[in-house]
Parts: structure tokens; C-alpha cells; sequence
């Protein structure tokens, strides 16, 4: 639904998709994660910041939050964290 309104607000494509499928070349003018990143294994993290920032456009823009916390682990719903509080 907010990519939706993005694009009825912008007139302009919004595409949603998991970081793997990000396969583009300077393609995006914006590239928005918001509380994403921190369900990607450290391991992983570094290739897909690689992916993000080889889709954008020369100065796009990237925008990506984040929770603070002391390591990873899963929260009470099973959801797996990296770096965030996951009490």
C-alpha cells in the first residue's frame, strides 16, 4: 500500500522486491529500506549494500533505518535480527 500511494503521490514506478531479486544497473533514483537491513545475516550485508548501490542512479538517493540492540537473535515472534534489540 505505500508503494502504491508513492507512486499515486510521485507519478512515478515504485517497485517492491526482496534484496536478492535487485539485479539492476544504475536504474533507481531512490532506493528506500526501512527496517530491512537488519534481518540480513552480517555475512550477507556487504552484497547487498553492494546491489543497492550499483541499481542507483549517480546521485540517487538511499534511505535505510535501523534499531540499536547488543547482537543478533530472534524476538519473541521468531523474526531474526542482526543488530537490533530483540528482547
Amino acid at each position: 500500500e505505500m508503494a502504491a500511494e508513492a507512486e499515486r503521490r510521485t507519478g512515478e514506478p515504485v517497485t517492491v522486491m526482496q534484496f536478492d531479486a535487485l539485479d539492476s544497473d544504475a536504474t533507481f533514483a531512490g532506493v528506500w529500506v526501512n527496517a530491512c537491513l537488519l534481518h540480513v545475516p552480517d555475512a550477507e550485508l556487504p552484497a547487498v549494500l553492494a546491489r543497492i548501490h550499483r541499481a542507483l542512479v549517480p546521485g540517487g538517493w538511499f534511505y535505510s533505518s535501523w534499531k540499536t540492540g547488543d547482537g543478533p537473535g530472534r524476538d519473541r515472534l521468531g523474526r531474526y535480527y542482526t543488530k537490533s534489540c530483540y528482547r
